[in-house]
């Protein structure tokens, strides 16, 4: 757990996040997202954890609650897959660890038989890569936008249509 902590805080205290969250912050986070319904991949480059993701089945009233925004009554029927987090470390990014974590995830959430996939990410002041990523390769479209003006938004896809395109 230790090492899983280690590589989040590292992942996410750089650009466009720059966030800083304490050992106990990511503790208590990973408690309440990796359940038994999530699924979960962890990447390692000999004894060093160097990438994860995560992400569950939740209910659209549950997400709205969770992210405290408003969602399209286009994700109101069934369960959603929600793709929590998704972070490899920077000296090992471009070499296809995030895209191979992201198609098992992927891959879990079909076997579950869900088919709406929706992901929360940072378009303002610039476009984060995961945005970047989810729009211009897997097809995935502005759903909310965070009415805080933080720049974050939350991106929405057919599962199935993501498959052809991976």
């Amino acid at each position: 757990m230790h090492a899983l902590i280690a590589c989040y805080q590292a992942v996410f205290a750089g650009p466009p996040w720059n966030e800083e969250w304490t050992f106990e912050q990511v503790q208590s986070d990973l408690a309440h997202e990796i359940t038994d319904d999530a699924s979960c991949w962890l990447a390692w480059h000999a004894e060093d954890l160097i990438g994860f993701c995560w992400g569950y089945p939740i209910d659209a009233s549950m997400l709205k609650g969770k992210l405290d925004i408003s969602l399209p009554s286009s994700c109101s029927k069934g369960k959603l897959a929600y793709q929590d987090d998704l972070g490899v470390l920077e000296g090992y990014r471009g070499q296809g660890i995030a895209k191979q974590l992201f198609k098992l995830r992927h891959e879990d959430f079909l076997a579950q038989g869900l088919t709406m996939g929706v992901v929360r990410t940072k378009l303002l002041p610039d476009p984060s890569v995961t945005f970047l990523w989810f729009t211009k390769r897997l097809g995935y479209q502005e759903i909310a936008r965070y009415p805080r003006g933080d720049g974050r938004i939350v991106l929405g896809a057919d599962l199935g249509t993501v498959t052809s395109l991976l």
